[in-house]
């Protein structure tokens, strides 16, 4: 259903018009202050309170900006102006200082606005600025308490929607993830506690955006700093002084190896996770094998007691996207991407036969992890002619007799 602009009396307009003027000063000025809220009052008397006012202004918001040089003639009624940005902001100032009243309200009027467009011709004149952007994911990490909780999920589907059906906006993904480093590195320097919920939860938006398509994993890894590399750090980072946080992030790192009729694997995505330097280092260290390549400490070549069981599943998620890479007739992954992945192969059999499980869990994680890399060397070494390596490590499988032991006893 889509939400319809309301047309409003002469008074009310004015007191739009009269609100957004105030704003400027409102801050500095008693006077701007009192003018505001004067106007607000009129306002929510006459459109039936909050709920009615952010009705209004919602429709306001996906239209371009009047420019102030603009002339306005007097059958134009003074609200003409008070659209775009201008509405915006005056909804972040009635946010703001009125959360308990507008907050939840505009989080939800904004999604289901933003939803309501999902399949309509109309979505291509909506105007997605950058203040409108960045207001809507502030709201994503400002909830604290679990009363506020909808707040963040009505903001993070609205951007979720804004994105997946926007994609005449080729910038739209990178435009947002710019804004999400910038809470991101604001919520570091906070050191915080609660900073940590709201790190996950930009991180969770950024993954379900990733999963859209290649334009948008390709944007969340573009530049040195960006998303994924902020994610990473969090997932990776050994020792770690929050292991409860990295277990976190290494969870939003496997769900990109999710391969549904929903959330296909595409080229980009498959490429990351299957080549990346980084992540092959990080994981490898948390399970406590050395990767030669980057010269890891013998120190360090033990698995984490914490997050070791958490890289060996996110591992093995990545031997099936592998596995269903090469088996796939319209996959497109580059010739060095599949060394690097034989390379995988090869530490992730060293680190599982360094894996003693204890407990039901690490005895399962063993046994999807044994599992998969025997069916991705199979598959690699049957698909691949050159695949010398991956036949090697499936030989040495079979002749593993400390890895079948544990593999085989543990599946009867």
């Amino acid at each position: 259903m889509k939400m319809e602009t309301l047309s409003l009396d002469y008074d009310t307009e004015t007191a739009f018009a009269s609100l957004f003027s105030a704003l400027a000063s409102v801050k500095t000025s008693a006077d701007a202050t009192a003018t505001a809220e004067s106007s607000r009052k009129l306002i929510e008397s006459k459109l039936g309170g909050p709920a009615g006012v952010v009705g209004a202004l919602i429709p306001l918001v996906w239209l371009e900006t009047k420019s102030p040089h603009e002339e306005i003639n007097s059958e134009t009624s003074p609200s003409s102006a008070v659209q775009g940005d201008d509405a915006l902001a005056i909804l972040t100032y009635l946010v703001e200082t009125h959360p308990s009243f507008y907050m939840s309200a505009t989080a939800q009027a904004v999604r289901h606005d933003a939803e309501a467009h999902l399949n309509e011709q109309s979505s291509k004149n909506r105007n997605i600025t950058d203040a409108l952007l960045t207001s809507m994911a502030k709201l994503i990490i400002a909830p604290n308490s679990e009363s506020e909780v909808g707040i963040s999920t009505d903001a993070h589907a609205a951007l979720l929607s804004l994105c997946k059906y926007n994609s005449h906006e080729k910038d739209l993904a990178k435009r947002l993830f710019d804004i999400l480093i910038c809470l991101w590195d604001y919520l570091q320097r906070q050191q915080q506690r609660e900073s940590s919920t709201a790190q996950m939860r930009i991180a969770d938006l950024m993954i379900d955006v990733c999963l859209l398509g290649d334009n948008e994993i390709e944007a969340a890894l573009h530049g040195p700093q960006c998303i994924m590399v902020k994610l990473l750090q969090l997932a990776l980072d050994y020792p770690n002084n929050d292991p409860l946080l990295q277990m976190s992030a290494l969870d939003q790192i496997e769900r990109l190896a999710v391969n549904d009729s929903k959330y296909p694997m595409s080229t980009k995505r498959a490429e990351f996770l299957l080549s990346s330097d980084v992540l092959r280092k990080g994981l490898f260290v948390l399970v406590g094998v050395g990767d030669e390549e980057f010269k890891v400490e013998e120190e360090n070549q033990e698995m984490d007691p914490i997050n070791g069981g958490a890289a060996l599943r996110l591992l093995t998620a990545i031997c099936r996207v592998g596995v269903l890479s090469m088996i796939s007739q319209s996959s497109q992954i580059s010739e060095e991407t599949w060394k690097k992945f034989e390379t995988l192969l090869q530490m992730f059999q060293r680190a599982i036969r360094n894996f003693h499980p204890k407990g039901e869990l690490e005895r399962l994680s063993y046994i999807h992890a044994a599992s998969s890399l025997v069916a991705s060397c199979s598959i690699v070494a049957s698909s691949t002619e050159s695949s010398t390596l991956a036949k090697d490590i499936l030989n040495s499988m079979w002749e593993d007799t400390t890895v079948l032991h544990e593999w085989l006893s543990l599946h009867s």
